[in-house]
């Protein structure tokens, strides 16, 4: 579901609680009695609450948590009470409002970022005795020579991780490492056969 839709729903549902929550009641008009006189009434309206920001903030929340799956309340929220059916429908409307502009601004801030297309992986450091490289992915390895090395990939949609190692023929230090956008996994290993390795999960 579309955080628009979402949203829409949340603020049908919401809206339909106006009814049932007490914002707009009338009094009832009393009965006249057939031997008496009555005199006029002056009906007095009540002066409404101003909407107050703790109201559009649970408002806002109760339509996050509608939209994540939670039950509408049968009630309105107690920083609510005392607003009018009108004043009730404009707080869920404003909310209602911000939450779909603010999932179209994510949204379109997601769908600018590049996309990654390669994946690098990097062996370097000391080893007299030289290294035995691999690197590639879950369906792909290849052989690496030489410190330090560099070498590029291209990022596959099916892929499952890429991985990188680089074992020690003899004594050395050395360090590894797979890149993938912004994120990097690094290893290291020192003397004898140690291994270095390095890993990124794609799932």
């Amino acid at each position: 579901m579309s955080i628009r839709t979402a949203v829409i729903t949340a603020v049908a549902l919401l809206a339909l609680t106006a009814c049932t929550a007490g914002g707009g009641t009338q009094a009832a008009k009393p009965t006249p009695s057939p031997t008496a006189t009555l005199s006029p009434t002056v009906v007095v309206s009540p002066t409404p609450v101003t909407i107050s920001p703790a109201c559009r903030s649970k408002v806002s929340d109760l339509l996050l948590e509608n939209i994540s799956g939670a039950p509408v309340p049968s009630e309105r929220p107690t920083q609510c009470h005392g607003l009018t059916d009108q004043q009730w429908s404009e707080v869920i409307d404003e909310q209602g409002k911000k939450l779909v502009d603010v999932g179209g601004a994510i949204a379109g801030s997601q769908a600018t970022e590049p996309a990654v297309t390669e994946v690098v992986f990097k062996v370097w450091g000391k080893a007299s005795a030289g290294t035995s490289i691999t690197y590639g992915s879950d369906s792909q390895n290849l052989d690496g020579k030489g410190l330090p090395m560099t070498e590029t990939l291209q990022v596959k949609d099916d892929a499952l991780y890429y991985h990188i190692t680089a074992q020690l023929q003899g004594g050395g230090d050395i360090h590894c490492s797979v890149t993938l956008g912004s994120e990097t996994k690094e290893g290291q290993a020192r003397g004898g056969y140690n291994i270095c390795s390095a890993q990124i999960n794609l799932l």
